[in-house]
């Protein structure tokens, strides 16, 4: 597997994150081996075996002035042997 980074904020230090594991109508925890910097707004995961498929994750920011902004990032994970769709 291949690790996976998501740079969240383009300016570090003006936000703080919150992320989830979305599943249906529920906010779970971030996959298992996943690390969130909240400060830095950078989501970083390296998959382990049995982790294939689509991951619906939510990140929630809280800028510095209190204002609050959802995103969503989709995660599709495939064997390397796979060939990826276009």
């Amino acid at each position: 597997m291949e690790r996976i980074e998501v740079q969240l904020n383009a300016a570090p230090g003006t936000s703080n994150y919150t992320g989830y594991h979305v599943i249906g109508n529920y906010l779970m925890p971030l996959p298992v081996g996943s690390t969130l910097d909240k400060e830095r707004g950078i989501f970083s995961w390296l998959p382990g075996p049995g982790f294939m498929g689509s991951y619906q994750l939510v990140f929630i920011e809280k800028k510095s002035n209190g204002e609050m902004n959802k995103k969503f990032v989709n995660v599709k994970i495939v064997p390397k042997f796979m060939p990826k769709e276009k």
